[in-house]
This record gives C-alpha cells, structure tokens and sequence, in this order.
C-alpha cells in the first residue's frame, strides 16, 4: 500500500513537472492564451518578417476585414505577395488598442498599419487591472497582520513568482487551451475566422460575394489627406478638442507617429440607422483636423450605401459583406502601396 502511494505521488510530481516545463519553455505562448489582447499580439509577433500590414480596431474591423482577401487583393493589384494581418478583435477598448499601438512602434519592420475609426474603437473604455502580484498578495486583506494569514499570501506569492504553472493557470482551462492550436497555425488559417459568429455555418456553406463592376466601383469612400482642402464648418476649436473621438483619436496617434509605419485609419460601413451617429459635420472637422496635424490618410466608408443584406447586425459585417468591404479596402489602398 504503501509503495502504490509512493508510486502515485512520483508519477503525480513527475507529471506536475514535464508540465512545468513545457509550459516555462513555452511561456510567451501561455501568457498570450491568458489575455485576449497579449493573444493577438503575439499572432502578430509570430507573423512573417515580410508582413506588409496590421489592421488594428473592434469587432466591426474583426468582422469587416477578411486577412486572407484583403492580402489576395492587394497582392494581384500591386503584383507582389502582400501579407496582412487583422489584429482586430471583440471587446477591445481604446486603452487595449492604445497599447498594441506601443507594439507597433516597437516593430520597426511593420510597413503599415491600418486603424478602425469608430464611436467603440476610439472612446470606449481604458486598460483593465492587471492581476495582481506577488507584492500585492503579500499586502492585501484585513488581516495582514496576523502570521497564518501573512504566510499563505506569500505563499501564494512564491507560486505566482516562481511557477508557470500557477502564473498562466487561466490558460491550462481545456477551451483556452484549444487557443494554443489557433496561435500556432495563424500564420496559415486566418485566427479570426474562429472568434467570428456563424463559423460553422461559414465553413460548411459558400457565399456569393459578386456584385456588378460598376456598383463595386460606385463604393467609393469619403477620403482625407494631408492636402485636402479644409472644408467650412461652425465648430470651433473647443469644440473639436473637447469631443471624444478626436480625444481618442489623438490618443493613438500621438502614440502611432512614433513608428515608421504609415499609418491609415479607416472608418467602417454601418447600416442606414446608424449613419448619423458615425458621421457628420463634425466628425468629416474632426476628420480633417486628425489628417491634417498627423499627416495621415483617412478613409470614411461610414456614409457608403452598403446593402442590408451584408450586414449581420447594425454596426457588423456578415461573410459577403466581409469579402466585399475586404475587396474595396485593398483597391483604395493598393494605389498607394
């Protein structure tokens, strides 16, 4: 009895630490699978050297762009292999996209990026609360004080500190750790497909994303450049630095124009109802004024007549939507290129 418990803890502790290691070798990987936003960092910092963009935004821009059409596009357009990838993703805030913005100041190699512009990607929210650390465990309770409460937290500190295993336990759950797979073939299927809803309907069904020529080119946006000529408008300048998108905008790209990337923001089609509120007077000044100041193109396809039928939602693209709106972003960027 007593050699089968002794034969069961050395497996137990054997096991314990194969995982261990695994895990420690393969720590940048774990602790992208324990946060949405290091996920998609680390996507793009496995991506090719030769990746020529990064689409940067929400769920519209995660639904929007297809990486896969858009790099295809392009790529006949320019006559060249062009890669891109969409780092664009669900729930994102303005301080998440803020710091993967830093990320991009820091890969000099990133020819281009290209950023969401919408009320969601530029004015919602701030960075989360990290997890807490060993320091903080140590210090916190009421009953700090007392020496059985004091060891557990630093006990606790210790495992944070010096376990893999403890440090990326959110990403040891079985459906984040399925993620692993997603990371690692990311450069060959696009990561995105798996986190867009109807997934499965997509896979097993084909959409016909054909529209006439001429309509096609009839789905042209509002652009604005360095060089556009300043158009009349009744807001002044308190007016423009106090509202909250050109708040964010300035945000990120206060942050973007210390990169070597050229750097375009573009505003994604929303359905007919939801129009006023992604355009406007003020926002086409805000527009100007961001093009302006920060050398930038925008691209404002906000106000364009997108059928019904390629929206999922008010604010979201479906799969034929996806490849069209894909399609129309590299022809208006390929020119450039």
């Amino acid at each position: 009895m007593t050699r089968r418990l002794l034969l069961f803890l050395a497996l137990f502790v054997s096991i314990l630490a194969a995982l261990e290691l695994f895990v420690r070798a393969n720590g940048a990987s774990f602790e992208a699978l324990s946060d949405r936003l290091a996920f998609q960092i680390r996507v793009f910092e496995r991506s090719p050297e030769d990746t020529a963009a990064l689409f940067l935004g929400t769920s519209r821009f995660a639904d929007a762009i297809d990486q896969t059409v858009f790099s295809d596009a392009v790529s006949e357009r320019v006559e060249e292999d062009v890669r891109a990838v969409n780092g664009a993703m669900g729930g994102i805030n303005l301080g998440e996209i803020m710091e993967f913005a830093e990320v991009v100041v820091d890969s000099p190699s990133l020819p281009r990026v290209i950023v969401e512009v919408s009320g969601p990607s530029v004015t919602m929210g701030t960075t989360k609360s990290p997890d807490p650390s060993s320091e903080d465990l140590a210090m916190s309770g009421p009953d700090v004080e007392r020496f059985p409460d004091r060891f557990e937290n630093r006990l606790q500190g210790w495992f944070l500190d010096h376990s893999s295993l403890v440090r990326y336990r959110k990403a040891l759950r079985p459906r984040t750790f399925l993620r692993l797979a997603i990371l690692y073939s990311a450069n060959f299927v696009d990561p995105g497909k798996w986190a867009r809803k109807g997934v499965i309907r997509e896979l097993l069904t084909s959409s016909d994303s054909e529209i006439p020529e001429e309509a096609f080119a009839a789905l042209t946006p509002v652009r604005f450049s360095p060089d556009s000529p300043v158009g009349k408008h009744s807001f002044s300048e308190e007016d423009l630095i106090e509202d909250p998108v050109f708040q964010g905008m300035v945000e990120i790209a206060e942050i973007l124009k210390e990169s070597s990337a050229e750097v375009t923001w573009v505003a994604p089609p929303v359905s007919e109802v939801m129009q006023p509120s992604e355009g406007g007077a003020k926002r086409r000044a805000i527009y100007e004024r961001i093009a302006r100041d920060y050398e930038v193109t925008i691209l404002d396809y906000s106000g364009i007549s997108f059928d019904p039928a390629w929206f999922r939602d008010q604010s979201h693209l479906n799969e034929k939507g996806r490849t069209l709106f894909s399609r129309l972003v590299a022809r208006d960027l390929s020119s450039d290129w």
